[in-house]
């Protein structure tokens, strides 16, 4: 008699690996920046100053708060990605998981931006009332950073 070949299937998480790693490449994005709303004074929003500020528009000077940031700690954006991405891989965190904790560490990530006075041309500070810092007076602007999973 012939002796047979026995074949065992041991599936170590290689299925669920490529399961999580499937439903990553969704397209799915986090956006990170003045989102929305808040009214202001006069009827102008929230995202209206940020307009202003981030590009310089009127006869106000550029005072770049979001891409400055997305430029000057881009080597940190993408260490955070990649961690949240092996997170992911991992099974330590699922893929919308990882994209809320990365939406939230960059929101914060920006807002310290602005906190930590590396706006620059630094002209706009109160001095009176409000902080002695570029952008922040009431701390509207900082606040409303924030971030979005799409």
């Amino acid at each position: 008699m012939a002796r047979g070949v026995r074949i065992i299937d041991r599936d170590n998480g290689l299925k669920a690996l490529v399961r999580r790693v499937k439903k990553a490449a969704r397209g799915r994005a986090v956006k990170v920046g003045v989102l929305g709303g808040g009214g202001g004074d006069g009827g102008t929003t929230t995202v209206d100053v940020a307009s202003i500020h981030e590009f310089g528009l009127g006869n106000h000077p550029e005072r770049s708060f979001i891409r400055a940031w997305a430029d000057q700690d881009k080597s940190k954006h993408e260490a955070v990605e990649r961690r949240f991405g092996e997170s992911v891989v991992k099974g330590a965190n699922t893929y919308d998981e990882a994209l809320e904790k990365m939406g939230l560490f960059l929101a914060a990530s920006a807002q310290k931006f602005i906190q930590d006075g590396r706006v620059s041309p630094a002209t706009i500070k109160s001095g009176d009332e409000g902080s002695n810092t570029t952008l922040i007076d009431t701390g509207q602007l900082v606040t409303s950073i924030s971030h979005e999973v799409e």
